[in-house]
């Protein structure tokens, strides 16, 4: 047995090997019997190569070699289905937007396949074993079909490894460099092919040796890793930027240009060759040079052997720990967090954005060292943040726009990241909840972020999550506890009113014996105007907060809602203060018209009241087209609803986006001095009973404008697991 069967056996062997260990690891999931498949074509090819090695003779070489190229036929689409579905986690999504590639791939598979047992797509040579096959003007367009489904694959696995979280790339990103390099080498060997038309032994012997560690490297890494589960998640809109086209393009032209210049010379293949290999070689190092990956690794080396006290982690640790272990408050925290990760990394300047649910979007909760980017958001349910939920880890913020189009980030979220002037970003994350995102400037020195940086700012925001998290349940502990304080002074104000109407009862029961009694009128009045001022302040100070708010529901006009609210507190008639309305034409609307009521009065007192030297305030109603509120949307769903939306808004004092963001609508906040702070969170309560949603817009010394979203369904309650909407209130209409 010669060198090459022997080579041909042992990569026989191996490949078979591991095919059955991936069956076995992964039999029922589609990348386990995909890649079973794709082994069982290569085993064909394998076998028959072996056995042209083992014969002697010319006889059967063209039924073996017949056979092997049956078999590859359908070796380019079966490695291209295993490239789309290896390490995706949203693979059956890919395959149904790439089926027809896949398809077509197949197609001219077929193709092949048939005409190969009525063409010879190569021929035996006279210098056989040297060369094993001949390549004919048929076969070239067969080598062709090969380099470019080859180049496919190679663009597939190229984009899975460079969106590979970098946690699951951890002694899982070998196989994939291992996928890349053999399709490599296939594209010199096609080239080589196309270059001579023919087949060489020795290209065939270096193949199987390819083959060998591939397999070795495959079978090592299925049984302690899994070859299956990376869980890679391609934008919705990725479209291929791939470096692997420009690589192959190249290489193709370089070989064609360098193959005809050898020719033309008449040079010997052998002055080819040792030309390839220097290219390689130079290739190669520049490879290694411009490497991001071998540049990090030595940088890293250097830092950790040489500069040993760059980071005591256990000391910052330590530092950071405490420093926000002394603080309660969110806003506080938010600064500490700023300030401790900007004086361990000196950097210029930061920010933190924080996830909003009153608007369903990141905003910024907190800059150190940086203005002007306060309307800066991120979309909470767009391709970027979902990505860099399932990423995980610190990055470059030039990384995240360099692949935009890959990861499926929107073009606003796209303007956030470079308006942001950033350098690098890392997620709050924390029982898979993503509270934030941290972001850092440059640093003060100039100097880049190294690995051992991303190391330790992944530490501190794990750490400033959990801050963070516990923060926020503080908060609503003690919102908790201020609703049960509410509670139990309700019991009380309910009792100066019992002991209020006691008193009024008294007075009515003795007036009818003492009516003629001037003291006793005197004293009665005066009871009277003390009683009721009492009754007046209770009032004011105030508010019924149930637990749970059940409209009674009627179908009325809310522009007579609001009209009412004008006439009964004499809206119009107040100094300093031009009413302007622009009710228009309404349908009915199915709500609870004295809840209703109280929220309009609330925020047509609120407007007045901010404008205390005068002002304007103007009503507006309309129809429009919204989508369903957040609370009561399902994610994808995209039908428009009829809404109507009223507007309430003034030219007063305004609030701060922090105070709208943070305590607006908490209860017991207020800005009025004797004010319980319990108006607002009434009013969002209510609407959100109704089926609609409140916004809030403001502006410091310019205004504020109120806006309320009612459904002309809000009778009804929304089902996103049927995308309908169910009957919730029987509504009679008289």
């Amino acid at each position: 047995m010669n060198l090459y069967a022997i080579s041909s056996l042992v990569a026989l062997i191996l490949s078979f090997m591991l095919g059955l260990t991936v069956i076995i690891i992964a039999p029922k999931r589609l990348m386990g019997k995909a890649f079973f498949t794709g082994i069982l074509f290569l085993l064909i090819v394998e076998f028959s190569l072996f056995m042209i090695f083992l014969n002697e003779s010319t006889a059967n070489l063209i039924l073996w070699g017949r056979l092997a190229t049956a078999s590859f036929c359908f070796l380019p689409p079966t490695w291209a289905l295993i490239s789309i579905v290896y390490a995706r986690a949203n693979y059956r999504e890919l395959l149904q937007r790439r089926v027809w590639y896949l398809s077509l791939l197949y197609t001219i598979g077929m193709v092949f396949f048939v005409l190969l047992w009525r063409f010879d797509l190569f021929e035996v040579p006279n210098t056989f074993p040297k060369d094993i096959f001949l390549i004919t003007k048929a076969g070239r367009f067969f080598l062709i079909f090969s380099l470019l489904s080859t180049v496919l694959i190679l663009i597939n696995f190229e984009n899975t490894l460079r969106l590979t979280r970098i946690s699951s790339r951890k002694g899982k990103r070998v196989p994939l460099y291992v996928f890349i390099v053999a399709f490599l080498f296939w594209v010199y060997a096609i080239s080589q092919m196309l270059m001579y038309n023919r087949i060489s032994s020795q290209l065939a012997f270096t193949g199987f040796l390819v083959i060998i560690v591939v397999n070795i490297v495959l079978i090592y890494y299925t049984v302690k890793y899994g070859l299956t589960q990376l869980e890679v998640n391609l934008g919705r809109e990725v479209m291929y930027s791939s470096a692997i086209v420009f690589i192959v393009g190249v290489y193709l032209l370089i070989i064609g240009v360098v193959g005809k210049i050898v020719k033309m010379s008449g040079g010997s293949v052998n002055m080819f060759l040792t030309f390839f290999a220097a290219l390689l070689v130079f290739c190669i190092l520049l490879a290694l040079l411009f490497s991001r990956s071998l540049k990090g690794r030595i940088r890293f080396f250097i830092d950790r052997n040489f500069y040993r006290n760059k980071y005591n982690y256990r000391e910052q640790w330590g530092s950071f720990s405490d420093s926000l272990s002394s603080v309660i408050g969110m806003e506080d925290l938010i600064n500490t967090i700023l300030k401790k990760i900007s004086e361990i990394f000196s950097v210029e300047s930061s920010v933190i954005f924080l996830n909003d649910d009153n608007c369903g979007r990141f905003i910024i909760g907190g800059t150190r060292r940086i203005h002007g980017i306060k309307k800066l958001t991120l979309d909470r349910n767009g391709n970027f943040i979902d990505w860099f939920y399932r990423f995980g880890e610190a990055i470059e913020i030039q990384r995240i726009i360099t692949d935009a189009e890959n990861i499926g980030v929107s073009e606003d979220d796209l303007i956030t990241l470079k308006n942001s002037s950033m350098k690098i970003c890392v997620p709050l994350i924390t029982q898979r909840q993503f509270l934030g995102i941290i972001m850092l400037g440059d640093k003060e020195t100039g100097e880049k972020y190294s690995v051992e940086d991303f190391e330790l700012l992944e530490t501190l925001a794990n750490q400033s999550s959990v801050a963070l998290l516990n923060a926020r349940l503080n908060d609503n502990l003690l919102v908790s506890r201020e609703m049960e304080s509410f509670n139990k002074l309700s019991s009380f104000v309910l009792h100066d009113l019992k002991n209020s109407v006691s008193m009024l009862s008294m007075i009515v029961q003795n007036a009818e014996a003492n009516w003629d009694n001037q003291e006793f009128q005197k004293d009665m009045l005066k009871t009277i105007g003390n009683t009721t001022g009492r009754i007046k302040n209770l009032m004011s100070k105030i508010s019924s907060l149930p637990k749970s708010l059940e409209p009674n529901r009627k179908m009325i006009q809310v522009n007579d809602i609001i009209n009412q609210v004008i006439n009964d507190n004499r809206i119009s008639e107040i100094e300093n203060i031009k009413v302007n309305k622009n009710l228009d034409e309404l349908p009915l609307v199915s709500v609870d018209p004295e809840l209703m009521q109280r929220v309009f009065e609330n925020l047509i007192i609120n407007s007045i009241e901010a404008q205390p030297k005068g002002g304007s305030l103007t009503l507006a109603t309309r129809m429009i087209k919204k989508d369903a509120p957040r609370y009561m949307k399902d994610k994808n769903d995209k039908h428009d609803f009829d809404f109507i939306e009223i507007n309430v808004s003034d030219s007063g004092t305004g609030m701060s986006d922090e105070f709208i963001r943070t305590q607006l609508f908490r209860p017991f906040k207020s800005t009025k001095n004797k004010g319980l702070g319990v108006g607002m969170y009434q009013c969002k309560e209510i609407i959100n009973a109704h089926g609609g949603s409140l916004e809030v817009s403001s502006v410091i010394n310019e205004g504020t404008t109120f806006k309320i979203f009612l459904p002309l369904i809000n009778g009804y309650d929304y089902i996103p697991k049927t995308n309908n909407w169910a009957i919730r209130d029987k509504i009679l209409l008289n």
